[in-house]
């Protein structure tokens, strides 16, 4: 990841910037903030303003093209940019639609044929005005800010989590210096999950909670009148200009809650509160200083909706990937919560095991009898991430480590059992990981192999 700054959507953003679109010039603004809708208030860095202004005066003599009219007429704003961006790729130096643009079309936006008409304009900006040259004598800038924001927040966030919700091979995030205060999610033909962060900004998490939190926000405003109510009494034009309606307001209620959600589960900026004069919903574990945050900058009805979705959370289990170059499984006892005792601080739940806090451990006993010998123990899990400290340990002795390697979804290692012992195996996970996820553990003894 050494450049995060996608180029489809700088060449773009670069269009819908002297569009005057004002979400698209804060920072260093070539357009007279009287034209605009609301004045920045976020200008940035120096380097930053240097880069946006670095836009205005080089493309500033192409203000006529097809594409920028086509932008100031469309009506298209927020993230309706980044949404065609991500239905695009580059073939033989033009802009061509991926295979199936239908997510493009969601919401009206993109529909109609707008997304047809705009291509050819947006290429023929991107030809006549050189913008690839302008990007790549950008790079070593990109590389920069990638670097800082993988460092400052890229590599902070607990990706683990999210695989309660999504495959986790399917997130994608970019930066952009383009903009100082607007963050965009898409997703792609309900797969690939794409969030775009100012380059200084930590809202990835939040980003990514659109791709579940919009829908369950849609079904909830369309299915429950109180819901309803609450996101309809909660508009507010003049705070919030990019969430016009009650729908728009329901996606930001539950993808917030989410979002303060991870914060709880991960143990990431919390504090416990029980005050309930300051709040009218605690969470029986933590009330996140960021609902008390929400409430107070426009979503009165924060507490109500978290606690909607806790009780939603409950039920949550991670979606599981087919296992990859499975072993032969066949004449092998597989473990499940009915065998499981003496166990710290898990979830279990149709059999899997749900590590969920700090060294989190789970036993299973008598495990051959006392027969002893050899034997193969496999361990499947849901979660994939290189969780190399994870161990195994049997009778209290001999300890193994297990490379849990992102490229399978199993580890299996060779151990002694003891003879005349009913022979316990220990899985433990340390601290700094949380939501592994173990769908079984599998053990086949040698005269079985």
């Amino acid at each position: 990841m050494k450049n995060m700054v996608d180029e489809r959507f700088e060449c773009i953003s670069a269009i819908f910037r002297f569009a005057g679109r004002a979400e698209y010039n804060m920072g260093y603004s070539d357009i007279d903030p009287k034209d605009l809708e609301f004045v920045a208030i976020n200008p940035g860095s120096e380097r930053q303003r240097k880069y946006q202004r670095g836009i205005c005066e080089t493309f500033r003599k192409f203000d006529g093209y097809e594409a920028i009219k086509f932008a100031k007429e469309s009506g298209l704003a927020y993230d309706y940019p980044f949404l065609f961006a991500m239905h695009v790729e580059k073939k033989n130096d033009e802009f061509v639609f991926i295979e199936d643009i239908t997510s493009l079309r969601h919401g009206g936006g993109w529909a109609d044929g707008r997304a047809e008409k705009f291509l050819p304009l947006f290429n023929k900006f991107y030809k006549d005005t050189g913008y690839a040259d302008f990007y790549n004598s950008q790079i070593p800038y990109f590389e920069e800010i990638t670097e800082k924001f993988v460092d400052n927040h890229f590599k902070h966030i607990d990706f683990e989590w999210f695989a309660k919700y999504v495959d986790l091979s399917d997130l994608r995030c970019f930066i952009s210096p383009s903009n100082s205060d607007m963050n965009y999610p898409a997703t792609v033909n309900e797969k690939i999950i794409y969030c775009l962060v100012r380059e200084d900004c930590p809202a990835i998490v939040h980003e990514y909670c659109h791709r579940f939190g919009n829908p369950l926000g849609k079904k909830w405003y369309e299915e429950n009148p109180e819901f309803q109510k609450w996101c309809d009494d909660s508009v507010d034009t003049n705070r919030f200009p990019g969430y016009g309606s009650g729908y728009n307001m329901a996606y930001e209620y539950v993808t917030n809650a989410y979002n303060i959600l991870y914060n709880s589960q991960t143990k990431k900026d919390t504090k416990g509160i029980t005050d309930d004069n300051i709040i009218n919903y605690t969470c029986a574990e933590y009330a996140p200083l960021s609902m008390i945050k929400h409430i107070k900058n426009g979503f009165p009805y924060m507490g109500e909706i978290y606690k909607m979705i806790l009780d939603l959370d409950k039920g949550y289990q991670p979606k599981v990937k087919p296992i990859e170059n499975a072993p032969d499984l066949s004449n092998t006892k597989r473990y499940s919560k009915t065998v499981l005792e003496d166990c710290g601080n898990i979830n279990m739940d149709s059999g899997r095991v749900w590590f969920n806090g700090a060294n989190s451990w789970f036993s299973l006993k008598n495990i051959d009898g006392g027969k002893g010998g050899g034997a193969t123990v496999y361990v499947n899990y849901a979660t994939k991430a290189d969780l190399s400290k994870i161990s195994l340990k049997i009778n209290d002795n001999d300890e193994y480590l297990l490379n849990l390697a992102g490229s399978l979804s199993y580890a299996e290692i060779t151990v002694n059992l003891e003879a005349g012992e009913n022979n316990i195996i220990t899985l433990s996970k340390p601290q700094e990981f949380s939501n592994l996820v173990i769908n079984y553990i599998a053990v086949k003894l040698s005269e079985d192999i």
